[in-house]
């Protein structure tokens, strides 16, 4: 099974766990802990600088847009040295508006929205070397499209139903910034499809997310002995095929949550859980927040009045 680019791009998800519009003093800095997914920032004023994500600050001018890939432990400052003593910040789950804080003294500083962000990559994208951080304006580099920028999500950062919006901004932004790198380019050209029993495999599942699959069964349905099967799965995709099962499950359900039109009881259904208290608690522990939450903010979203 070999991807052409825009198949690639089109399995992209982004789910945000939360957002939040920080305004730094000059003096500022902030720090994030390790975690699950990306870290999204967007400069609407001002300069600041990222630590801990290369060997030397990343600075990050008025219209900059940087996602930070890798889990770890990383700061932000509104100076390139760092500060003695930033804030630890903990996004808390966000479905509909960003959060605002202030952070620090003086003027001078800057004005950041960010976001957690859990992204699910298509099938085999593990074996694709990204980098730990994605410039998400190189794209579009010059001034009248920073500026652009800045107004697009100062404006789409208000009101109900931001977060939706938020993610439909930061996922095609993604998908413009990977389809200009000539690094993953190259390494999307170089990389190797998948064999036949696998992409066989992979096609079934996604086809049958409510099917009460395990390892066995679908080894039976491609004719490879069980261990050979796990094996082989792990080595083309670098994850386990159960645990592939329910990264797509989850996924499935968010994007029917999202749809308002399931219960949560029927999506839990869907999705091939049986049980809607351990579905509660995988997505939760996914997400960040309750499937029940997501899908009443989305119905409360589309049954406001205009």
């Amino acid at each position: 099974m070999r991807w052409s680019l825009s198949e690639f791009l089109d399995q992209i998800t982004v789910q945000p766990e939360g957002w939040l519009m920080a305004e730094l003093g000059e003096d500022a800095g902030l720090t994030l802990g390790n975690g699950p997914g990306a870290v999204f920032y967007a400069v609407l004023s001002g300069t600041a600088y990222l630590h801990g994500c290369d060997e030397r600050p990343i600075r990050l001018r008025e219209g900059d847009i940087r996602l930070v890939l890798a889990g770890e432990a990383h700061s932000l400052h509104c100076s390139e040295a760092v500060m003695s003593s930033p804030a630890q910040l903990r996004l808390s789950p966000s479905c509909d508006i960003p959060g605002k804080i202030r952070i620090g003294e003086g003027a001078g500083g800057a004005l950041v929205l960010l976001g957690r962000l859990n992204i699910g990559w298509p099938m085999g994208a593990e074996r694709l070397p990204l980098l730990r951080t994605l410039d998400l304006a190189a794209p579009y580099g010059d001034r009248r499209a920073a500026n652009f920028r800045i107004q697009t999500f100062r404006v789409f950062s208000n009101g109900l139903g931001a977060s939706s919006v938020l993610k439909h901004l930061v996922t095609m932004l993604l998908s413009l910034s990977l389809r200009s790198d000539a690094g993953f380019l190259a390494a999307f050209e170089r990389s190797v499809p998948l064999s036949t029993p696998i992409a066989e495999a992979i096609a079934m599942i996604e086809a049958n997310l409510s099917e009460d699959w395990n390892v066995g069964s679908l080894a039976q349905l491609v004719k490879l002995g069980r261990s050979t099967f796990a094996a082989r799965f792990h080595d083309e995709l670098g994850q386990s095929p159960m645990d592939f099962v329910a990264q797509r499950r989850m996924h499935f359900a968010a994007e029917l949550l999202e749809q308002g039109r399931h219960s949560v009881r029927e999506v839990c259904r869907l999705a091939g859980y049986k049980s809607e208290t351990a579905f509660s608690r995988r997505f939760s522990r996914k997400f960040g927040h309750a499937p029940g939450k997501l899908r009443m903010n989305r119905i409360a979203l589309h049954s406001s009045p205009a």
